[in-house]
């Protein structure tokens, strides 16, 4: 069984998606030395980014990221981690051909991001999309023994509802094996609109956060700003958020924003950090990165009226013994 340290979970994540793809690698290597320097330490990929970029399988943001932590001094404090599940089968497929989370999956899929980020360990491990077409009892099994051989850290789930995260912590006490410690979640200051389409990603919910809260399950929110549309008040929110009182809470941020006299991305974020929520920054140039980054530092106090607030406040998780 995984040990417990002290340290507790990073406050922010760089999202490291498009680096190899859309975003090239003198580019990468600066925000991922930014990140570095600025006292950050989780970077966040997946084995399958960014295949719909060009019409590969995936893994040029693990690749880029290897050659980064190959460097001298890059890797020394830096956590990593990585996602399976969600790797289409052959190029030019989609999520309805991905590897999903069989056991032998999981294990050709670890090698191959092991040696795509040239690390002999992940420090967190995550089930990217549920593949509810595989026991739970299974992924969870193979996750356990990758753990004992030392090849993963520490593992998370992704897109998971809150009934299927409930059984799956449910097995990992019943079996006494390794559980999810991290949930990475669409998640932001706005809910969206009951019975939205999110095709396979998953949002977070109400019964979602009080069992994140009730199990001390980390959140890692990922599209927190809404690709812009929640800190872009002179255009309409995206469609599945598009309601009176998510209209009303934008406002209430710009407000806020306006009083403090500072961008409106940077308030959200830092509303999530007060939340003990883990924002995954998806900066593209040094100036995102910088204004995102100066949200740690945003006090928002009383500052933000925010009337009845779905979000529960999480206590910090802390990182398994032996990670980097």
């Amino acid at each position: 069984m995984t040990t417990i340290a002290t340290a507790d979970f990073p406050r922010v994540a760089l999202g490291c998606m498009y680096y190899g793809t859309r975003i090239d690698q003198p580019t990468a290597f600066r925000l991922l030395d930014m990140f570095r320097d600025a006292g950050e330490t989780l970077l966040d990929t997946s084995n399958n980014y960014a295949f719909w970029e060009d019409g590969s399988r995936g893994g040029a943001s693990e690749s880029l990221m290897g050659r980064w932590l190959a460097q001298p001094g890059r890797r020394a404090g830096m956590r990593v981690a990585t996602k399976v599940g969600a790797r289409p089968l052959q190029p030019g497929g989609g999520f309805e051909t991905a590897e999903g989370l069989s056991a032998s999956s999981v294990r050709l899929a670890v090698e191959e991001s092991l040696d795509r980020l040239q690390l002999e360990s992940i420090d967190l491990y995550y089930a990217h999309i549920d593949d509810r077409t595989v026991p739970l009892e299974e992924t969870l099994g193979v996750f356990a023994d990758l753990i004992a051989e030392g090849k993963i850290q520490a593992i998370g789930a992704s897109n998971m509802r809150a009934s299927r995260l409930r059984e799956a912590l449910d097995i990992s006490a019943r079996q006494g094996i390794p559980a999810y410690s991290v949930l990475q979640q669409r998640h932001s200051l706005l809910l969206p609109i009951p019975g939205s389409d999110f095709d396979v990603q998953e949002p977070t919910t109400p019964e979602l956060l009080d069992l994140l809260a009730e199990e001390q399950v980390a959140l890692l929110a990922y599209s927190p700003l809404l690709e812009g549309g929640l800190v872009t008040p002179d255009r309409p929110l995206p469609a599945n958020y598009d309601s009176g009182e998510n209209q009303q809470r934008r406002q209430a941020i710009a407000s806020c924003a306006n009083e403090l006299n500072i961008p409106m991305s940077r308030l959200a974020l830092a509303v999530l950090i007060e939340q003990h929520v883990t924002p995954l920054l998806g900066a593209s140039t040094p100036e995102q990165l910088a204004d995102s980054l100066a949200a740690r530092d945003v006090r928002v106090g009383e500052s933000l009226v925010w009337e009845p607030s779905p979000h529960r406040d999480l206590e910090p998780i802390p990182w398994p013994a032996g990670t980097a």
